[in-house]
Formats: structure tokens, sequence, C-alpha cells
């Protein structure tokens, strides 16, 4: 310590070198983590970018049912039968007050929308509401909404029947943003079959297993593979579109910077490694009749090592410290800007500090094998040179 001390510029000078060397992959990865990871866990909370909508009305049969069921693309899949019958007037039953557009979409089980919410299976004549659409209609869970269903017959005036459901629950804000109702495929399927004149009851329960279903709603298991299941659809034949762009955005950013960082990082270690054993070695040449006279007084080579291996295990540390200093430093920019990007205030990830703390015990140990190995390329007739001053 003696010796680092007396020797201070340079003592300095080679701190500041492998900082520099160490620092930026920390950096990196810091940023990598609260920034794109932190993204790509909002991302994944929001379950609409799993989500692949299905553009217009097709032709789905339960065998194309079973067959998108079974891709591994497909997380959740359950049939609507017509955007005809996607939206209908309601109110709070038993009650004349404020009459609003619903959206009625299908659920069933294992929906993730309802994970957490409602896990059983829907009864036909239940629906879930989303928050905005049960505060419009000043419902909550156990109340019921009627549904005012509206046709016009060819030879007669219009007739309105109204359907009741009672409302098993309601979804969070945070889970749905719409004004919609979840009900079960074949309460949908009966409401088409009496709107389009099929049936004559509107409360009717039909069997969907022979039934042309006209659109889905689908999702992936997880975001990464939204993109896939949409390309799989696109080849079955359907149009469809992503909920966000911003979901491939944010995985092409993720993928280009842990590439970005795997090079640095090699050529980082790379150039870490290469300056700790100059560094070392430069220092034990500068003082080369030093060593040699501890040797003359009988020290062996492996208590010569001592000395440049803890100088050298020193030097990282305080390097080490340096760039765990500016990962600290940074921890507040780097929320501050994740919180301006995130969809709601959440928490910013933070790097583990498991492997981080491996990586600076691992660079303190090459800094203190790079002063065993500068000492090791002595040889007695280098210490008898450096004796007579040749």
């Amino acid at each position: 310590m003696a010796d680092l001390i007396h020797d201070r510029l340079l003592t300095v000078i080679g701190i500041v070198l492998l900082a520099a060397l160490i620092a930026p992959p920390v950096v990196l990865h810091t940023l990598r983590v609260g920034l794109v990871e932190t993204w790509a866990q909002d991302l994944a909370r929001d379950i609409r970018n799993r989500e692949v909508v299905i553009v217009g009305e097709n032709r789905i049969t339960a065998d194309d049912l079973a067959v998108i069921a079974g891709w591994p693309e497909t997380g959740f899949v359950v049939p609507e039968p017509s955007f005809f019958v996607s939206t209908q007037r309601a109110r709070k039953a038993d009650s004349r007050g404020l009459a609003i557009d619903l959206n009625l979409r299908t659920t069933d089980l294992d929906d993730p929308v309802m994970e957490g919410v409602y896990d059983s299976a829907l009864a036909p004549q239940a629906a879930v509401l989303s928050a905005r659409a049960a505060a419009r209609l000043e419902v909550a869970q156990g109340d019921s909404i009627t549904l005012l269903l509206a046709r016009t017959p060819a030879d007669s005036s219009p007739v309105r029947v109204p359907v009741t459901l009672e409302v098993a629950a309601v979804l969070p804000a945070e889970r749905w943003a719409g004004e919609d109702a979840f009900v079960a495929p074949a309460t949908l399927l009966g409401f088409r079959d009496w709107l389009t004149f099929a049936s004559d009851d509107p409360d009717l329960v039909p069997d969907p297993a022979s039934v042309i279903w006209q659109s889905l709603r689908i999702y992936a298991p997880k975001v990464a593979d939204a993109t896939a299941l949409r390309d799989r659809l696109d080849l079955f034949g359907l149009e469809t579109r992503l909920m966000t762009d911003q979901v491939d955005r944010i995985l092409k950013l993720e993928t280009g910077l842990r590439q970005i960082f795997t090079i640095v990082l090699v050529l980082s270690a790379t150039a870490f490694v290469i300056t700790a054993f100059l560094l070392q070695w430069l220092s034990v040449v500068r003082k080369k009749r030093d060593f040699a006279l501890m040797s003359v007084f009988g020290m062996p080579p492996a208590q010569l090592a001592v000395f440049p291996a803890f100088q050298g295990g020193v030097m990282t540390a305080v390097a080490c410290c340096i760039a765990a200093g500016l990962v600290v430093g940074l921890q507040g920019p780097v929320e501050t800007i994740v919180q301006g990007y995130l969809t709601t205030p959440s928490a910013v990830q933070s790097p583990a500090l498991t492997p981080l703390a491996g990586g600076f015990l691992a660079a303190i140990a090459i800094g203190a094998l790079a002063g065993v190995a500068a000492v090791l390329t002595l040889s007695p007739e280098d210490f008898s040179h450096a004796l007579r001053g040749d």
C-alpha cells in the first residue's frame, strides 16, 4: 500500500485505465435493463399487446378453430360469431337509466383478460363488464343489465326484445379500457341467430359444434410471440393487425442492444485483460532491482508474487468501485427517462446484483493474476542483471 501511495500518479493512471475498460459494459448493461427490460415488462403487463386482431369477417369452422388452438404461438383463442352483433344497446335492468352502446365480445375458460378476476366458465345468462361500461351503466357485480336486441322483419314493424344478463364480474380499468361486455360464445351466437331470423328465441343457447364462425379473439402466450402468431394467421388466410406496433420496435431494440452489449463486453474484457497484464508487467519491470534484492534476501517467487498480486487486485477493486458508482449515479436519470415512456407508472428494473458482483470479483482476480504472471516472467538472469545494473 505504501508503494502504491508513493507511486500515486502511476497508480491513478492505472486505475483510470482499468475503470475506463470496466465501466462501459456495466453502464450499457444498466441502461439496457433499466430502459428496454422495463419497457418490455410494461408491454407484457398490457394484455392487449398479446392480442392479434382479426380484420373483417371470415369463415372459420370448428376444425379450423382446433388447428389454430393447437399452434404453439397460440396462448388463448375463442370464436366470435359476427360483427353484426358486436354492439347492442344496454341499460341497468329494471331501470330507465342511461342506455349505452355496449360492445359484446366472447370469452371462455383461461381467458388472459379474466385471469384473477373471473376464472370460471361463464354461464349463458351472465356477462363480465369492463370498468368503464359498469360505471356508465351504474352497475356492480351481482347486478343485472338488459340488452335491447332489435330486428325488423320484412313484413312488419321493428321488434325489440330485452335480454337480461347478470354481471358476474367487473374488470379493472387497467385490464380493459373500452365499454365492453364479455359473454359466452354460445350466448352471442344465440343473439346472432335471433337477429338474423334463424331463431325466434334470443335466450336459446345453440350448439356451437357445427357453427361457421366469422371472427376470433386470439392471444399469444407472451408479447414476444405476438408477431409470430400474426404471421401464422396471415398465412392461414386471415387478415390481421397487432394492437400496437411498439411491440415490434421494443423487441427489435432489445435484440439489438443485447447484440451490442455482447460485442462491447467481449471487446472490453479483452482490452481489460491485456491492459491489466501490461500495467503489472511494466510495474514489475520498473521495480526489477527491488524484486532482485528481495530475492537475494531469501524471499521465494511465491512471496515475491504477493506484492504485484495485491497491488493489481487493489487497483482493479478501486476501478470496479468507480464503475459501480457510475451505475448508482445513473439510476435516477434512467428512472426519470423510463417513466416518461411507460403507459402507467411502474418500478424501473435495476440490474441483478449477483452477475455484477461476479463480474467485479472476476476482474479483481484477473488483476491479481496479472501481477503474479508479471513476476513469473522474471528469471534469475534478470535479477542478476538488475543487481549489477546492466
